[in-house]
């Protein structure tokens, strides 16, 4: 829910989008030909707080992201979000996510995603986990650094063996994230260029040189790793597990940092199996490396000397805004939480971070979005464009809603712009919102909660007609998924898209859809549907978002539009448009 300011402040931001959506409507109207973009995109406008580094601003970072209540009444102990990762990242600007990690006894070299075990996850195989991420990467390619957080969340065993090794986590990480990556190296390079020290201390470094700026950071996934389940069973030994991951070969050539368990630095405190395997000198030089701590209790001693030695502190219990306001007093810059849609000082998805420092101004995370917002329980509302009848045109987006929007988002084409529902063709992405009432036992949850689905409709003389999509073809590029694996993917993540060609008088539209990127880093497109073809142009072009049982808020992430192959404006875009 939002609080009694954001709420307000949402108010003027409805006017703004009505006033602009109009404005575009107008001007599109008066004019025989679309407004070319340029070809080469705008460089980032100066922000006042862009000088800040990462450790001057806070964010919401969600708890067991992956995890969603599908059914598996099993899973002992667990919670999570219960949301879409890509909603997270989008509509609720989270800016670190978690994912708990366990060996897979069925596939040597690759990790599965759960919390004790499978069955109520978003994805179960973490390459398959972090290809939302990728896709956000591509509609926003200069975010806000991502922290990704991985948990090594293993209990009944080690997590790594012969088989599943330091080195097969990260090669994953690299696989999946490899171009975008902010590694240890890159905070040595600056500390100790020359690479003399064989052992360095990465906490002296970040102490002497601290973290780049936010603008020098954007783009950017920063990925560190926890571990600290020792106590449950006999086989238990996470902060073994993790002092491995941590000393495991040398600093300059690792993919991840470190995040230590403040609660678990203490070795004469460690469990006695723990300290039989784990050397006090080793549990040290462990720390010496660990820039990020893991934090319960607001009252933690390890707190602010970590904050004072520029390092970074994720902090649990985040939930209310009271709670979230007490640890931002602290100077903790990631917030733990499962829900994120409540936040302080909620400013709109173009503002993920907020300085620790208020008055230093907002920073405004730089890409191109548009919101939708459908005040009617049933309505629509468009963001129509003209488009010339002779034109092929193409429209994509990543679209998002935020948890408490059950908005259907589409990108669609009409014949006319004054009555869609007369003469048009809507692709759509929509899911099953997951029940997140307090108090739901565990096990209650529809197995397709949070599963993300493309629809299309297809209307004709005033009827219309819903279809559920999916891939038309099992190839993707040069690679052979199979479809059952396609579909699966899209209920992981997906960017949609249009392409309306015309044949003479007539027109036809068709569908697509992307669930990863291809080697040129840019959303790999599959067709999904088939071409359906109208008698009429479909001249009138945009995004669209339709109201279920209550009205909502649609966001559209990194719109695109090309005319003829020419890069087109879509609309002016206000980057301040409040919370969703």
């Amino acid at each position: 829910m939002l609080d009694p300011q954001n709420l307000a402040r949402a108010r003027p931001s409805l006017l703004r989008t009505l006033r602009v959506a109009l404005a575009a409507l107008l001007l599109a109207a008066c004019s025989d030909a679309p407004t070319e973009a340029p070809n080469a995109p705008a460089a980032d406008p100066p922000g006042p707080a862009d000088h800040l580094r990462l450790t001057d601003a806070w964010l919401v970072g969600t708890h067991n992201s992956y995890w969603v209540d599908r059914g598996v009444a099993t899973d002992l102990f667990s919670s999570g979000v219960q949301e879409s990762l890509l909603d997270q990242l989008l509509a609720d600007q989270v800016r670190a996510i978690e994912l708990d990690v366990h060996p897979d006894g069925d596939r040597p070299h690759r990790f599965r995603v759960h919390h004790t075990v499978p069955g109520n996850t978003l994805c179960d195989d973490l390459t398959d986990c972090l290809r939302p991420l990728r896709l956000f990467h591509a509609a926003l390619p200069r975010h806000e650094a991502v922290h990704v957080i991985v948990e090594l969340k293993r209990f009944s065993g080690p997590n790594f063996d012969a088989e599943h090794t330091v080195d097969d986590l990260e090669a994953i990480l690299e696989e999946a994230l490899g171009t975008w990556l902010f590694r240890p190296r890159d905070l040595l390079a600056v500390c100790d260029p020359s690479g003399t020290d064989p052992d360095p201390d990465l906490t002296a470094c970040i102490a002497e040189v601290g973290w780049p700026t936010l603008a020098e950071m954007r783009g950017r996934f920063i990925v560190s790793v926890l571990g600290n389940f020792d106590d449950l069973l006999p086989q238990a030994k996470g902060t073994l597990d993790w002092a491995q991951f941590t000393l495991h070969g040398e600093l300059r050539r690792r993919t991840a940092f470190a995040m230590a368990s403040s609660w678990k630095l203490d070795w004469e405190a460690l469990p006695e199996k723990i300290q039989q395997e784990l050397s006090r000198e080793d549990l040290a030089r462990a720390r010496r490396r660990a820039i990020f701590l893991q934090v319960e209790d607001v009252a933690d001693p390890n707190l602010q000397p970590l904050l004072a030695a520029n390092g970074l502190v994720r902090i649990d219990g985040a939930f209310s805004l009271d709670e979230q306001r007490a640890r931002v007093a602290l100077g903790a810059q990631i917030l733990q939480s499962d829900t994120p849609w409540i936040q302080i000082e909620n400013r709109g998805p173009a503002q993920p971070l907020r300085p620790l420092d208020a008055s230093e101004g907002e920073i405004v995370e730089p890409g191109e979005r548009l919101v939708l917002r459908t005040p009617d329980a049933g309505g629509e509302t468009l963001a129509w464009r003209e488009v010339r009848p002779a034109s092929a045109a193409r429209w994509e987006t990543l679209p998002s809603v935020g948890a408490e929007s059950d908005a259907t988002l589409c990108l669609a084409a009409a014949a006319r712009a004054d009555d869609p529902a007369s003469t048009s063709f809507a692709v759509c992405r929509t899911k099953l919102r997951a029940v997140r009432t307090p108090g739901t036992p565990l096990g209650s949850g529809d197995p397709d909660s949070e599963k993300l689905r493309l629809r299309q409709r297809v209307c004709r003389d005033g009827q219309c007609a819903w279809s559920d999509l999916g891939p038309a073809d099992p190839t993707v590029g040069d690679v052979t998924i199979g479809l059952a694996s396609l579909a699966e993917q899209i209920g992981i993540g997906v960017a949609i898209a249009l392409q309306i060609d015309p044949e003479g008088s007539s027109s036809c539209a068709r569908a697509f859809a992307a669930t990863d990127l291809g080697p040129d880093e840019q959303p790999q497109w599959f067709a999904v549907g088939t071409a359906t073809c109208f008698a009429t142009p479909l001249g009138a072009q945009g995004p669209l978002a339709l109201a279920g049982v209550s009205p909502g808020a649609a966001l559209f992430v990194g719109p695109r539009l090309t005319i003829d192959g020419r890069p087109a404006a879509v609309r002016p875009l206000d980057t301040r448009d409040g919370p969703l």
